[in-house]
């Protein structure tokens, strides 16, 4: 004959009950604000003509895309009116990768990052760099993933660098003239 104590089970019943429905709820919540941050990621890409083959999302607010047949970036920050840059890989001679550190104390003390962005670099002289934030102290405590989803990006838009035709490579065409 097994002896249960029922009381004790349904005690242990509502304290998992009481413990484990705000982290479900905490959940399901995040879940939402990511698939709301991704649809509008994907609602600016088709605005732009632009279907995104992969995309990363961040702190509910950032999302980043690329449309490897077009070759071009789209970034997104959502905060108050939101944000949106298009990067045309054509155009581009390089993509860098830019840290910000700031020596958090005497005596050789750790170096904490304050601002990750990355970098396009232009091939046309004197133009002028395009800048993706990735995190920035003005704006969150620390970094969480920011620093590895940069170094991702850093990594997936040189390796699109290295294929596209850059427009830098080709000569002008002089039209011709019938006269």
């Amino acid at each position: 004959m097994i002896d249960i104590n029922i009381s004790g089970l349904i005690t242990s019943l509502i304290l998992m009950a009481v413990f484990s429905v705000p982290i479900i709820y905490y959940a399901i919540k995040a879940a939402k604000k990511r698939k709301t941050t991704r649809n509008l990621l994907h609602h600016y890409a088709a605005e732009k003509g632009l279907k995104l083959d992969e995309i990363d999302t961040w702190r509910f607010r950032y999302g980043i895309g690329i449309d490897l047949s077009a070759s071009t970036i789209l970034y997104m920050e959502r905060e108050g009116d939101p944000v949106i840059k298009t990067v045309d890989l054509n155009h581009i001679d390089r993509v860098d990768l830019q840290i910000s550190y700031l020596n958090s104390g005497k005596n050789g003390g750790a170096n904490v990052i304050t601002d990750l962005q990355l970098s396009f670099i232009p091939h046309i002289p004197g133009s002028h760099s395009i800048n993706l934030e990735f995190f920035s102290t003005e704006k969150f405590f620390s970094p969480q993933n920011e620093y590895e989803l940069i170094r991702k990006w850093e990594e997936r838009v040189r390796e699109v660098l290295k294929r596209v035709p850059s427009i830098r490579n080709q000569v002008p065409s002089i039209p011709e003239f019938n006269y």
